[in-house]
């Protein structure tokens, strides 16, 4: 388990390999102290399964919520994806590629839908 401050030092280098503008470091207690990043409804956490006690570099994933504005990791999660990987960014894009297939199968069955009503996109 990790101590508070080795929780706040891994998530401020975590928030420091981010990708862009917007991401935000939250640390907590929950039987050991865990941290992650968020930005907007996308946040990446380190595994707890395997997670290193030696000091050796983090796994991390990635999951993706419908609330842009949630402030804390609560909440449903839309999509959630079993890559794991030691760089956060690629976790982001993993995820972000689950979603849009997600996505795609949805449009195509409203796209659907609509033809048979006869309604416009």
């Amino acid at each position: 388990m990790l101590t508070k401050q080795q929780a706040d030092k891994r998530g401020k280098a975590l928030l420091d390999k981010m990708r862009g503008d917007g991401w935000t470091l939250r640390v907590w207690e929950n039987i050991g102290n865990h941290y992650s990043v968020r930005n907007g409804a996308m946040s990446v956490h380190a595994s707890s399964l395997g997670a290193p006690e030696d000091g050796s570099e983090d796994t991390f994933f990635c999951l993706m919520g419908t609330d842009r504005d949630q402030s804390h990791d609560s909440g449903h999660p839309a999509w959630g994806s079993d890559f794991k990987s030691n760089d956060p960014n690629e976790v982001v894009l993993a995820q972000i590629r689950k979603a849009r297939e997600v996505l795609n199968v949805y449009i195509k069955a409203v796209k659907h839908i609509e033809g048979i009503y006869g309604l416009e996109p």
